[in-house]
């Protein structure tokens, strides 16, 4: 399970970087302040990192438990599976009980 948030990011950095480049041309002197203020949102790397930590924290809130769900939950029927077969193996007329539970009969 992925998000895909390289492809949108890419998109608006060449939005910006077009009006950039309009605003640029119309007022040459507010053109070094805006690269400046739009310098990280024009970086490659913020849109890798955006991704990263998105995708990391769909992985861990989604991904892992449904992950861990589906390991143990195998698990849990494999060892019903042995119990149920230990009980079929024990002699006839004996049942395991808790020590707590058993009855003494006089």
């Amino acid at each position: 399970m992925q998000l895909d948030l390289m492809t949108p990011g890419l998109y608006m950095r060449g939005a910006l970087r077009a009006a950039l480049t309009i605003a640029t041309s119309s007022c040459p002197a507010a053109g070094s302040t805006l690269e400046l203020v739009l310098y990280p949102v024009l970086d490659y790397n913020f849109y890798k990192a955006l991704h990263s930590a998105a995708n990391a924290a769909v992985h861990l809130l989604v991904g892992l438990p449904i992950i861990t769900f589906h390991r143990y939950g195998s698990l849990a029927s494999r060892l019903a599976l042995r119990a149920r077969r230990r009980c079929a193996r024990a002699p006839r007329g004996h049942t395991p009980r808790s020590p707590a539970l058993r009855t003494r009969s006089s």
